[in-house]
């Protein structure tokens, strides 16, 4: 367990660990904002602290942040342009006889799916990298790459355990697109009802459910929890807090789409002028390219959840109070 992650209600010996919740009798009174924490305010973060404050922490720390997403962003582009050099040449993924919308959603979920579970279950492992980068940066230490690497690989197993079981969060949503393309082939009808039924309610049940173990990565890391015991620590935490939680997930999401689309926007301009943009080399190309974004995005990303597992826990827990008396002692 990372010093001071501890639960409020576990006996604490001296001396305090760094984020020790203060016991349940004392007054939780807020605070002033340390110089040594200053990348983090030491009090519940607004939604707008939350977004600068991941900035802060990838822009500080660029050597751990950036290289461990260099690291799994090539594992994803990999998987990703093997699948377009398959899927594309492979006449057995051809969906004839589908309706055009059943046929495009078919190609798009067996070409791009795989590589997106890849992409997202990476996510989660970077999650856990990062809020050991978090917990030093709010007490305004810093962590030098062979410590954090020492971290991660002390708990690389169970990381893993938790981002596979937090994956399987998006079946709702897989078993929808499934069962939509089943029923497309059977018309209109099916069209209508997987556009005004399945799709929604497969979306939303993902959405709740990767909502609600969102922060189970940040548990384990820093509370040193085993896997189960961390998914069900993260529910609790997000407990009473479910919207703003998605709300944050959400916004990020957005922000790292806007820059993706940023990013790719002269490929599809070379690509519209110079060749076929639905080429196999264009795919390649945007699949290389997306990989190089996620090394910038994945980082913010990932940092937002570790900070949205610090804000839930000072709201809840009252831990800011801990990491003030830690911070000046380190000060």
């Amino acid at each position: 367990m990372t010093a001071g992650w501890n639960l409020p209600d576990e006996r604490v010996e001296e001396p305090v660990p760094a984020f020790a919740a203060g016991s349940p009798h004392q007054p939780l009174t807020r605070p002033r904002v340390l110089p040594s924490a200053r990348l983090v305010p030491l009090r519940p973060l607004a939604i707008g602290e939350l977004l600068d404050g991941a900035f802060r922490i990838v822009r500080q720390n660029p050597r751990q942040a950036l290289g461990i997403a260099a690291g799994i962003s090539a594992v994803v582009t990999v998987v990703n342009v093997l699948l377009v050099l398959t899927v594309r040449t492979s006449p057995s993924l051809d969906p004839r006889g589908l309706p055009d919308l059943g046929a495009q959603l078919s190609n798009s979920f067996v070409t791009s799916g795989p590589g997106y579970l890849v992409g997202f279950f990476g996510g989660l492992v970077l999650t856990g990298a990062l809020v050991s980068i978090v917990g030093k940066a709010v007490l305004g230490q810093p962590i030098e790459p062979r410590e954090l690497w020492n971290t991660i690989r002390s708990r690389l197993g169970a990381l893993l355990g938790v981002a596979l079981l937090t994956t399987l969060a998006l079946v709702p949503f897989i078993a929808a697109v499934v069962l939509f393309v089943i029923l497309s082939s059977g018309g209109s009808a099916g069209v209508a009802l997987g556009l005004v039924v399945l799709l929604p309610a497969g979306a939303a049940a993902s959405a709740y459910l990767y909502t609600r173990y969102s922060l189970a990565s940040a548990v384990l890391v820093l509370e040193g929890s085993s896997v189960v015991p961390s998914l069900r620590r993260a529910a609790v935490l997000v407990r009473g807090s479910w919207w703003r939680t998605f709300f944050v997930l959400l916004l990020t999401l957005l922000i790292g789409a806007i820059f993706g689309a940023i990013l790719g926007l002269p490929l599809g301009l070379i690509a519209s002028v110079v060749g076929d943009p639905d080429s196999t080399g264009v795919r390649v190309a945007e699949q290389v390219l997306a990989g190089l974004g996620s090394v910038v995005i994945s980082p913010f990303t990932s940092a937002v959840r570790a900070l949205l597992y610090l804000d839930r826990r000072m709201r809840a827990e009252g831990l800011d109070i801990s990491l003030a008396a830690t911070a000046a002692g380190v000060a």
